[in-house]
């Protein structure tokens, strides 16, 4: 269920930056490319995207990164209790990921350290 939605909305990942899907679950999808991974999952009520750097393994996830790059922000995941919200929270992640990811996309985990201290300083 979560790769179709996955390969639908970040598509920009295998077309920009050359991510493929090196393992899929219903409820995860994992992308990698040579220089950045994206975890994706799927709960009962919420959809996560988490970054990671292969070379240095531990998660950063994207609130963290967005709040990061744009600390007046209020960006949290959403609770989505159905497939037309779970739909909607991905075409937002995606945008969100787009938006704020390039570098690490990129393979630049350079500011790794104050991402995760982003989002650890808020709820």
């Amino acid at each position: 269920m979560l790769e179709p939605l996955v390969r639908k909305h970040f598509d920009f990942l295998f077309a920009d930056y050359g991510f493929h899907v090196v393992s899929a679950t219903p409820e995860t999808v994992e992308a990698a490319s040579d220089v950045c991974r994206v975890h994706f999952s799927l709960d009962r009520v919420n959809l996560f995207v988490d970054l990671e750097d292969p070379r240095q393994p531990g998660r950063l996830d994207l609130a963290s990164l967005v709040r990061f790059k744009d600390p007046a922000s209020n960006f949290a995941y959403k609770w989505c209790s159905t497939p037309q919200k779970i739909e909607r929270e991905a075409r937002r992640l995606a945008e969100a990921l787009r938006r704020h990811g390039v570098d690490l996309l990129r393979g630049d985990f350079s500011q790794r350290a104050a991402i995760a201290a982003a989002g650890a300083a808020r709820p």
